[in-house]
């Protein structure tokens, strides 16, 4: 099974946003004798008994991690052991609120996360939610959000979403946050390695109080989750909330491939992100100039690595469509649509996977072109399969030195 899922990636165009790829180099540290180890409490406790012979392996490790994902995000402080990007949202949250507040966060049928919605992280920390007002292009309204966080006065305010494709007006939404003594959170999941590039928001910087990032999608590595902080305080009790409320140990062997993701991104971040952006531009410009309704065409479409289409009720057919012909795309919902309810007219779609296997502009023409295909009701599977098999290595990686 395993071989024949390998086979079938390597033929197939994953524009699944939701996905990443890894280096052969941090999918090695995987598979190693650490997989079967753990990792408990901080590596500066004192009285920290596990791991208790390999301490000195998971505190180096360990020691890494802090290391890069400071350099890489220009932050003081970073707990690095939530699983998932949800968990490190919940770690956030709970650093900064208690059960009953009122916290304000983006709308989930406006471009927001599910994981801190009522049904989500929200519900079960006993938080009541307010959402953001939103715009057609799944940015935030700001205008009306900041008189909203003035009027309602919530704990905190969440920004970031399932579907981002600008930047925020951030820095005046964290100063609403301030006037009423609320923190800002800023979920980076799909955006990480713009922001440590520097071509996107620059979330400390302009006045978040913790950012959360996953260390898969974008980030190239496995999955697992990083919560930021510039304030002290707030670390403190991030890191209090982390162990024991929401784990006890945490698998080694991911730290390491962490390691090397992190590495990899701190080499490689300016080139990939602007990459990213170079393809994301060419194939929604394909796609707008053959008449498909791609959303925010008025700013470019996009500035992150994915874009969003409007191609009307047939979205789920089409989409299965497209994964018969080897391309990997998602249904979504489009603004004020209710996507809890399934009703989904969009297709997102992320340029990340094909980036870092080394496409540029003029293969985003030729997938525009086998999307275009797939909707004028063709089957151009063998085309699709011919032109992932041309790229079979992970670029913007330490793959190629460590073969040498």
């Amino acid at each position: 099974m395993l071989a024949e899922q390998a086979t079938w990636s390597q033929r197939t165009l994953n524009l699944s946003p939701a996905e990443g790829l890894m280096s052969r180099t941090a999918r090695r540290a995987l598979d190693s004798d650490l997989a079967s180890r753990l990792s408990e409490g901080l590596p500066w406790d004192k009285d920290r008994s596990m791991p208790a012979a390999m301490h000195q392996w998971s505190v180096r490790l360990e020691e890494w991690i802090w290391q890069l994902s400071r350099e890489l995000f220009g932050a003081r402080f970073t707990d690095w052991r939530p699983v998932s990007n949800t968990m490190a949202n919940a770690v956030a949250l709970s650093a900064v609120t208690s059960r009953g507040d009122l916290v304000a966060v983006q709308d989930l049928n406006a471009g927001g996360n599910a994981s801190y919605q009522p049904s989500g992280l929200c519900g079960v920390l006993g938080l009541e939610t307010l959402t953001l007002p939103g715009r057609p292009d799944f940015d935030i309204d700001t205008a009306s959000a900041v008189r909203l966080i003035c009027e309602r006065m919530p704990r905190a305010v969440v920004v970031g979403g399932s579907k981002v494709l600008f930047r925020y007006e951030l820095e005046t939404i964290a100063a609403a946050a301030r006037s009423v003594g609320a923190y800002l959170v800023f979920d980076a999941a799909h955006v990480g390695p713009l922001v440590a590039a520097g071509v996107f928001n620059q979330p400390l910087a302009e006045g978040a109080t913790l950012m959360t990032v996953g260390t898969h999608k974008l980030m190239g590595g496995p999955v697992g989750g990083l919560v930021l902080t510039d304030d002290e305080a707030v670390a403190e009790r991030m890191y209090a909330c982390t162990e024991p409320r929401f784990l006890q140990t945490r698998d080694i062997n991911k730290y390491a491939a962490a390691v090397i993701a992190l590495a990899e991104l701190l080499e490689y971040r300016l080139p990939l992100a602007e990459a990213i952006q170079r393809n994301v531009a060419a194939l929604s410009a394909d796609l707008a100039s053959a008449g498909v309704k791609v959303i925010g065409a008025d700013r470019g479409w996009s500035q992150t690595h994915m874009l969003v289409a409007d191609v009307g009720q047939g979205a789920v057919q089409l989409c299965a469509d497209l994964a018969s012909n080897g391309l990997l795309v998602s249904a979504c919902a489009l603004h004020a649509q209710d996507a809890a309810a399934g009703h989904r007219s969009g297709l997102r779609m992320s340029v990340a996977q094909l980036t870092r296997r080394g496409m540029r502009p003029p293969e985003m023409h030729r997938v525009a072109s086998l999307i275009l295909q797939v909707m004028s009701g063709q089957s151009p599977a063998e085309q699709a399969a011919e032109l992932a098999l041309g790229f079979p290595d992970v670029q913007f990686s330490f793959d190629k030195e460590a073969a040498g």
